[in-house]
């Protein structure tokens, strides 16, 4: 590796002027701590090299590219090296559609598509990403023409609902993360969260759908809202349904995704999040369990305060430039630290407790939706709805799941009213054994 790169440097010599582009530059100037001495080297080769570049006659100009620019050694971004940086963010919607106009004029075929409606769902794409989506919709085009009755070429029509489905069937390069949210979950899959959905749609969509009463009124975007209430009671669900509902790129992140033992890595993984969702602006970056993450200082240790610390430091970034929308779901409030609840931060505070009996019945109304149940289950709901309180609709959830489990034991083809008596009366019975130990 070491003679190859000198090998590369040494062909830069016999230019009087060039160029020299190294792509991916983290991964051969990467932080030499830890590292081994080959890597050292090789970083310490291209350091002298770049040392002498301004020593001689001759002109050469070094250029690197990366997408991790926090992994690359400090001492090749200093001055007289690789000494000015420019940032090349996600396009924007004005640009999205640009580089697709040019992307469709390459092709011949007929555009007859809304292409300024289409880059408003393609939140976080980046040009590769774009062209990908433009390949895949009119070779689906054109493959239909071919299977069709001979039409002539250049008749391929692209239109709005084609891209939409190329769209839909591409995951963005800035959105392939294990954290980002592809699962789309619909309101009209929510039983009994009506009023919640109605709570949320005001503070997390509203500054978009109302854009113009926004501004007239010089109202202001709610910075975070924090989501309370005990686990199942659909805290993530809801969050999950507006994002579908709105486009918004959702960003979930559970504190598994986050804590390291490493010093270090847990504060450098919050910066990556943080980075993400700007970069797929405007998005959701939903903190599941935040209590975990970010306890009280004064309860916490100094690792703790790093991670808090880290944590205010990229809201307030995002609040004073960004349209990243922050939201915090948690059970323990009183463990949280004033400094992430205040105005400007974690703000609105939306409260989720458990279904009432009416709403029991919704939610066992949706459950049961589109499965082959008896009769007498639907005119059972009321009685299901009474017997279950003190459930959470994940509870709900599970008892539908196993009432249905019990019809397959019993060799049924459908759920009988008896089978989701069963199954709430052992749900209560392991709850209430649960609360006792």
């Amino acid at each position: 590796a070491e003679a190859m790169l000198k090998r590369k440097l040494d062909d830069t010599k016999v230019h009087a002027s060039c160029l020299l582009f190294i792509d991916e530059i983290d991964i051969l100037c990467a932080k030499r701590e830890g590292k081994a001495h080959t890597h050292a080297r090789l970083v310490s080769i291209l350091l002298t090299f770049m040392d002498g570049v301004g020593q001689r006659d001759r002109k050469c100009l070094v250029v690197g590219a990366t997408n991790r620019p926090d992994a690359i050694d400090p001492a090749i971004r200093r001055g007289g090296r690789l000494e000015r940086e420019v940032d090349m963010p996600v396009p924007n919607e004005r640009q999205r559609v640009e580089i697709m106009r040019a992307l469709l004029g390459q092709y011949r075929v007929s555009v007859e598509a809304d292409v300024e409606d289409v880059a408003k769902i393609m939140r976080g794409y980046v040009g590769a990403d774009v062209e990908a989506v433009v390949r895949s919709a009119v070779a689906e085009e054109m493959e239909k023409e071919r299977g069709g009755k001979g039409h002539s070429e250049g008749t391929v029509v692209i239109s709005s609902e084609a891209l939409r489905r190329a769209v839909r069937k591409y995951v963005p390069s800035t959105l392939r993360s294990r954290t980002f949210e592809m699962r789309h979950t619909s309101a009209e899959e929510l039983g009994g969260m009506g009023e919640k959905l109605s709570e949320m749609r005001k503070a997390l969509l509203w500054p978009y759908t109302k854009e113009k009463e926004y501004t007239r009124f010089k109202l202001k975007q709610t910075t975070g809202i924090l989501l309370l209430g005990p686990p199942g009671v659909g805290k993530t669900a809801v969050v999950r349904a507006l994002a579908a509902e709105s486009g918004l790129p959702l960003l979930l992140l559970r504190p598994s995704d986050i804590m390291s033992p490493y010093l270090g890595e847990t504060e450098a993984s919050l910066r990556s999040a943080f980075k993400t969702a700007r970069a797929s602006s405007p998005s959701i970056l939903f903190f599941d369990e935040i209590d975990t993450l970010c306890g009280g200082r004064e309860r916490g240790s100094d690792v703790s305060a790093r991670i808090l610390s880290t944590l205010l430091n990229e809201m307030d970034g995002i609040n004073s430039g960004g349209s990243v929308i922050v939201i915090g779901a948690t059970n323990r409030p009183d463990v949280l630290d004033d400094a992430l609840v205040r105005p400007g931060r974690l703000e609105k505070h939306i409260h989720f407790t458990l279904p009432s009996q009416s709403e029991r019945r919704d939610i066992f109304a949706v459950r049961l939706n589109g499965i082959d149940v008896d009769e007498d289950v639907v005119h059972s709901l009321d009685e299901l709805a009474r017997i279950t309180p003190g459930f959470s609709g994940a509870m709900i959830a599970q008892a539908c799941q196993q009432g249905a489990m019990g019809a397959v034991r019993r060799g049924k083809d459908r759920i009988g009213v008896d089978d989701l008596r069963t199954a709430v009366l052992h749900l209560s019975s392991r709850r209430d054994t649960s609360k006792e130990n």
